[in-house]
C-alpha cells in the first residue's frame, strides 16, 4: 500500500520518493532474515524522467522482534554489464 509520494533531492537531482508498506512473504523471499508474518516499510527513490529506481530502503524486524533494522540498496549504471560473485569464504 502506497502511503506517500513526494519530491526530494538526491545529489542535486529531483527524485520521487515513494513510501509504502510491503507484506512479509515477498520480503522474506528476498531477505531470509525477514519474517513472512510481519509487514515491512519500504521507501523507493525513483527518477521521474526515466522511472529507474535509484534507491530502495526496507525497514522492519529483520533480526529482532523488538528493534527495527534497515536494508538500503542504491542502484546506478543502468544498462552496464556487471559481474556478481559470492563473497570469498
Amino acid at each position: 500500500d502506497v502511503s506517500a509520494i513526494k519530491e526530494i533531492r538526491n545529489h542535486g537531482q529531483v527524485i520521487d520518493q515513494v513510501t509504502m508498506t510491503l507484506p512479509g512473504p515477498p520480503v522474506a523471499k528476498l531477505l531470509t532474515s525477514a519474517a513472512p508474518s510481519e509487514p515491512y516499510s519500504a521507501t523507493l527513490q525513483v527518477n521521474p524522467t526515466n522511472y529507474q529506481i535509484v534507491q530502495v530502503a526496507l525497514t522492519g524486524h529483520f533480526y529482532s522482534k523488538t528493534t527495527d533494522s534497515t536494508y538500503t540498496v542504491s542502484l546506478s549504471n543502468y544498462g552496464e554489464a556487471v559481474t556478481i560473485a559470492p563473497p570469498a569464504p
